[in-house]
């Protein structure tokens, strides 16, 4: 292990989470290459939130969600959302 990498895991097992050297964090991988790398087949998010308009406070990146539909915001107070469907 580097000694600038910083790794948790639990008894008998390998990284469940790492913060490499370039500040990448890792959860199930050893190797993250973005700044949040999941080895998973699923990410959670637990909470739903709806921006109150296309306007609304946010950041470029940040995720939302509610029952009709994913919102991101594309830059700094600029939503878009897309429409959820059945299949």
């Amino acid at each position: 292990m580097e000694s600038s990498t910083l790794s948790l895991a639990t008894s008998g097992r390998t990284d469940d989470i790492r913060i490499s050297i370039d500040g990448n964090v890792g959860i199930g991988t050893t190797s993250p290459t973005a700044k949040l790398d999941a080895d998973s087949d699923t990410i959670r998010l637990r909470s739903s939130r709806t921006p109150a308009s296309a306007s609304a406070p946010g950041n470029a990146g940040d995720i939302c969600w509610d029952a009709n539909y994913i919102y991101i915001c594309i830059a700094a107070d600029t939503w878009k959302r897309a429409a959820l469907s059945s299949w």
